[in-house]
């Protein structure tokens, strides 16, 4: 069975590590990297920016602080699975 990938958002200050003791069966992670901003972008759009990241329909999002701000943007904006 090929696990399914849950794409992971850190937290501002923070980086792929606060993931690194997260072990789910069945699953794999994927950290997606921070955007430099641009002048004036929204929410919206910065979100619209880091879905370019995600390689599948319907992903498994996670995100932590202000990265779970991210991913509930993202799945205003696509269908999720979670």
């Amino acid at each position: 069975m090929i696990p399914q990938t849950i794409y992971c958002i850190s937290g501002l200050g923070a980086d792929e590590r606060v993931f690194t003791k997260i072990n789910i069966e069945g699953y794999q992670l994927k950290v997606i990297p921070w955007l430099t901003p641009l002048r004036n972008e929204t929410l919206p759009q910065y979100a619209t920016r880091m879905r370019s990241n995600i390689e599948e329909e319907n992903p498994v999002m996670m995100g932590l602080s202000f990265g779970g701000m991210v991913s509930i943007e993202i799945a205003k904006q696509i269908p999720v699975k979670k």
